[in-house]
Formats: C-alpha cells, sequence, structure tokens
C-alpha cells in the first residue's frame, strides 16, 4: 500500500485493539521511528530544478497479460500546473499513476520523476505525496493519532511534527475532531483526514486520485481550496476525478483517457478551442417571448448584428464552449469513425 508523501508501506490487514496498541507504543517512540529504513530527514535539498517537467511520460505503454491497460502515453508536469486526468473507469488512470510512483514498471517508453527513472532512490519517493482512491487509515486510532504515525514514518518529530499537523488540520478543517476514532467519523471526514496525510510531506508531486469521491460540498469546497494553494506554492499536481466541474476549477492541462489511449491532452484553454465547438447565446423573443438559440464562433459580432436588425434580446445569454463539450465532441467523433 501506498504511504502518501513518504515511502510505500503495507498496512496491517486487522485493526483490532490489539494492532491499534502496537501502533500507540509507536506512536510514542518517534525517535525509534525515525530509525527505520522508509524514514529520511524532512529538511533536504530540493531535486526540482524549475525548469524541467517535475514529472513526465515519454512513448509510455503497460498491459497486463492480453490487456493493454497503456499505449503510447505521452505528457509532462511542470511545477505550478495541475494536470487533470479524465477517462471513464478503465481508461488507465490508476495504472498511470502507479507507473508514476514506481508501484509498477513500463513495458515501453520511459516514465521519469524529477529528471530519474524508476526504481527511484529513497530521497526521490520522499518528493511523491500520493492519496490514493482507496483510504489508507488505521480505524481504530483517532484522527491526531493517525497524522502523528504518517508524519513518524515521514520523518517528521518534535515541533516540526506538531506543526505540520496543525497545518494540515487547519486546512482540511480538522481541528474540531482530532480525538475522533477513524471509524466514528463520516466518509467525507475520512476522506479529509486521508487527504491530511498527503498533505503532511513537503513534496514535489501531489497525485489526488478522486480525491472528493463521495464527500460533501463542504468537504469538496476544502479540497479544492488545497488544490489551488499547493498550485500556488509551486507544487506540480495530477488530479483524477470523474466530475468535469471540478477540472475545470483546478486545471491548467488536461489529458483524456479511453482505454488506455490518449483521445487528446494539452492546455485547458487550447482543448477547448480546438474540441469544444461553438459558443451558443440564448435570448427570449420580445414579439413571442420565445426562447431562442443560436450557435456561433463569434457571440459578440453575432449579438451586434441582431441588434443591428432591430431584434430586441431580452434575458441575454452567452454560453462557452467548456470541458463537457469536448468530451462530448471526442466521443461522438470517435463514435463516427468507428
Amino acid at each position: 500500500m501506498a504511504c502518501s508523501g513518504c515511502c510505500f508501506i503495507r498496512q496491517p490487514v486487522l485493526y483490532g485493539r490489539r494492532c491499534c496498541r502496537i501502533w500507540r507504543l509507536m506512536l510514542r517512540c518517534t525517535t525509534a521511528v525515525t530509525k527505520t529504513r522508509c524514514c529520511l530527514p524532512v529538511r533536504k535539498k530540493r531535486l526540482c530544478n524549475m525548469s524541467f517537467a517535475v514529472t513526465s511520460f515519454e512513448n509510455v505503454s503497460k498491459s497486463f497479460a492480453k490487456v493493454k491497460a497503456l499505449t503510447s502515453v505521452s505528457f509532462q508536469v511542470e511545477p505550478g500546473r495541475v494536470l487533470a486526468i479524465l477517462g471513464r473507469n478503465g481508461a488507465g488512470k490508476t495504472t498511470l499513476i502507479n507507473l508514476i510512483v514506481g508501484l509498477l514498471g513500463p513495458d515501453q517508453g520511459q516514465v521519469r520523476l524529477l529528471g530519474r527513472q524508476p526504481p527511484y532512490d529513497a530521497i526521490t519517493r520522499t518528493r511523491i505525496a500520493f492519496a490514493s482512491q482507496r483510504l489508507a487509515l488505521f480505524h481504530n486510532l483517532s484522527v491526531r493519532e493517525n497524522l502523528q504515525l504518517f508524519a513518524s514514518l515521514q520523518g517528521l518529530q518534535g515541533e516540526l511534527l506538531q506543526q505540520r499537523i496543525s497545518v494540515v488540520s487547519t486546512q482540511l478543517e480538522l481541528q474540531q475532531v482530532m480525538h475522533y476514532r477513524i471509524k466514528a467519523c463520516s466518509e467525507g471526514m475520512k476522506r479529509r483526514v486521508h487527504l491530511a496525510v498527503a498533505l503532511l510531506a513537503d513534496a514535489e508531486l501531489y497525485l489526488f486520485d478522486e480525491p472528493t469521491a463521495g464527500v460533501d460540498i463542504q468537504s469538496r469546497h476544502s479540497i479544492l481550496q488545497v488544490v489551488a494553494e499547493l498550485k500556488k506554492q509551486g507544487k506540480a499536481i495530477i488530479y483524477t476525478t470523474h466530475y468535469i466541474e471540478e477540472a475545470e476549477k483546478v486545471c491548467d492541462d488536461v489529458l483524456i483517457l479511453e482505454r488506455g489511449q490518449v483521445m487528446a491532452s494539452g492546455a485547458l484553454p487550447d482543448l477547448v478551442k480546438m474540441y469544444g465547438g461553438q459558443s451558443r447565446i440564448s435570448y427570449k423573443n420580445s414579439e413571442n417571448g420565445e426562447i431562442q438559440y443560436l450557435a456561433c464562433e463569434e457571440p459578440a459580432s453575432e449579438i451586434s448584428k441582431l441588434m443591428q436588425k432591430g431584434f430586441q434580446l431580452l434575458d441575454l445569454t452567452v454560453l462557452p464552449p467548456r470541458l463537457e463539450d469536448v468530451l462530448s465532441n471526442l466521443v461522438q467523433e470517435k463514435v463516427q469513425h468507428a
């Protein structure tokens, strides 16, 4: 199982009292824990040269038996940019993320993280913060104990450990529930704690695999705010989601996968311009009160022409093409050429 932002550890299958007593004992022995192989000091020289991509794929392919999970996938993520990966279930999103973090190796092509290829060295692994779709928390430990444990495994200790826990709990509005056991938390709250574990790390690359799945509106807002803040800090972010409106809010670039192949990729404005189609104008006819719709390339020019002809444009609305239109048009184009 992937440990968010540090190394990769395997979580115990059992969540019973005996298991949790062992982990609580570990929390009292922070110094001993930080001497384990998977933990390294957090304050270290940064590996990321801002002049090149934090992570990149070059014609990467991956298969499982006869199933092609990814075929000739290429992209890169630069510092301070958010890449949204969109696609239906089974499109290859999870495989792509597992290749980035080094849990899988490519059959063909090159995967690079901070200029290095997998398998990554221990320091490079600490530069990844990964919040997987599957929750990785200890159900019989409290929110605070979970954060303390994972912070310890990442090499944090003493005042710095408490400082990072305070920061992430404030970011995700967890201050009032720090004493709650995870098993008593709502699904939205569990998701926020899970994300907080990833945010403990001072990483170069953050991977969020459907971070708002099953959460309430308040939790979703908090999570999107955190993503926006990380972007301002110059972090590279990969964000998978099924919510198109979320991708439009947070992403700079988009990669659309379909059965392991790239349907389209590039900057969001460029994709909308290329595949989004025409803008739409809607207005109420002043004579009969009916709503009129008009598709056009230049809304301002078309509105001017209508007004010159004497039309009174009541309740005028201009709807520019959106990411949803890009997906719809790409799918329709694929069906037509099938």
